[in-house]
């Protein structure tokens, strides 16, 4: 054989060698980086579900907070008008004239209201 001949038939030898290396090693390649991507969009949709968990808890929080705020600003707020209001306030225990005061209206108003309301 000739010289050239080993020569080229070394040489093609170690390409189909290097290309066997090549694909073996860019498979394994390829599998590393789908579970490391995998890992990552897990890791990073855990995190952001959390943290929609947290910023979901923390607006219940605070709408609650809201509510009970202003629940209690209208109840401090509430102007008595109505006589079935009159009625109410009656039955709760407050006398006429505290009736009267909480409703702008006179002592015989709201006696004549409530006589109204017993019949």
């Amino acid at each position: 054989m000739n010289i050239n001949y080993v020569i080229i038939l070394i040489g093609f030898i170690t390409c189909i060698i290097s290309l066997s290396f090549l694909v073996k090693f860019s498979s394994r390649f390829e599998h590393v980086i789908k579970i490391a991507n995998e890992s990552k969009s897990n890791f990073t949709d855990d995190l952001v579900i959390n943290k929609l968990n947290e910023l979901d808890k923390n607006i219940k929080i605070i709408n609650n907070n809201i509510k009970n705020e202003t629940s209690v600003i209208n109840s401090k707020n509430l102007k008595v008008t109505y006589s079935n209001e009159i009625e109410r306030l009656s039955l709760l225990g407050y006398s006429k004239e505290e009736i009267a005061k909480m409703t702008n209206k006179s002592i015989r108003e709201v006696d004549l209201i409530l006589k109204l309301k017993r019949e």
